[in-house]
């Protein structure tokens, strides 16, 4: 009689064609519609420099970890291309150089190689990257650059600067001007500014377009990788149960408690 023996092995058990290549890569096709609105809204002098020197510094400060401690060069499964492009967006618009590479190099060295590389980080690695620098340097990282038509007025001692005469202004951004003054402070200068708010047509980080993302929740909801989770996601819980050739043979809701 054939011996019959039992192999137990670790989460997750139901496994994906999908790798993470591909993951990355539809991380990065998800931002797209930010990055062209980041471009198109401040202008490529001041956007293009922080996305495209994040990007490749995150990648070299990946490839040279795995050089330093003979580990497998992991740069080809494009999570170092996602983190460097999430950082870059995350910067203010004009942002020096040196603090892109710095940001490079601290994301990926102290948010992601140092506790063991992809899956085992406990932080996202662009958002590691970003509360460093603003805690190193807060007012570079606070240095709103915008175009003049479309940048907030400065209010010092009850007077009203608007700039006039230049391409490009460092600008407050909406939240500070609400927090200083009220808001309706801020609406009686710009009466639109709830449409503004909702299409990102103000100083901000390069990513300031919040209907960008918006778009992306058809994306997250034809996805049929996250569409399980993100369709649900507002209080219940789609479970699938699958044998396997693959084939649905149940399907549980689990409320869950918010």
């Amino acid at each position: 009689m054939e011996e019959l023996r039992f192999f137990q092995t670790p989460a997750p058990h139901l496994k994906s064609p999908v790798t993470v290549p591909k993951i990355m890569f539809m991380v990065v096709v998800a931002l797209i519609p930010a990055t062209i609105w980041g471009i198109g809204f401040f202008g490529p002098k001041l956007t293009l420099a922080p996305l495209v020197i994040c990007i490749f510094s995150c990648l070299f400060f990946e490839w040279l970890d795995c050089k330093i401690f003979k580990k497998p060069v992991t740069i080809k499964d494009g999570s170092a291309l996602v983190t460097g492009l999430l950082l870059g967006l995350s910067l203010p618009p004009g942002s020096p150089f040196w603090i892109a590479i710095a940001g490079g190099g601290i994301a990926i060295i102290l948010g992601k190689q140092m506790f063991g590389g992809l899956g085992q980080n406990i932080f996202n690695p662009a958002l590691v990257g970003r509360a460093v620098l603003l805690i190193s340097w807060p007012k570079l990282m606070t240095t709103w650059s915008a175009k003049a038509t479309f940048a907030f007025p400065i209010i010092e001692q009850g007077l009203v600067a608007i700039p006039q005469g230049v391409d490009v202004v460092t600008a407050p951004t909406a939240l500070a001007i609400s927090k200083e003054y009220g808001f309706p402070v801020l609406s009686q200068f710009e009466p639109n500014i709830l449409w503004r708010l909702f299409i990102g047509n103000i100083p901000g980080s390069i990513a300031i377009c919040p209907f960008s993302y918006q778009v992306n929740i058809i994306n997250c909801i034809s996805d049929r990788t996250t569409g399980s989770t993100t369709k649900y996601g507002f209080g219940i819980n789609k479970v699938h149960f699958r044998q396997t050739e693959n084939r649905k043979i149940n399907i549980r809701k689990v409320p869950v408690r918010i």
